[in-house]
């Protein structure tokens, strides 16, 4: 069966992400060698409290001085 270039297919290997309260994010990122966030196109629409989540992100990487990777939707 051919497969179109538009379809997607999973494809999984040895590592997974997993969801994390904030305040064990917040340990890993402490602990991390070299952290690094990345931020899909949510980030641009959702909100924390009364700010945008972008907005809290750059607080969160300006204090920690941790590089970003965005993903092509943000």
């Amino acid at each position: 069966m051919a497969v179109t270039p538009w379809q997607l297919g999973n494809i999984f290997g040895p590592r997974v992400a997993i969801q994390v309260k904030g305040d064990a994010a917040g340990r890993m990122i402490k602990n991390a060698k070299h952290p690094l966030l990345v931020a899909g196109g949510n980030v641009l629409k959702e909100f924390v409290g009364d700010k945008l989540y972008i907005e809290f992100i750059v607080e969160l990487l300006k204090a920690r001085d941790m590089p970003l990777i965005a993903t092509g939707a943000s």
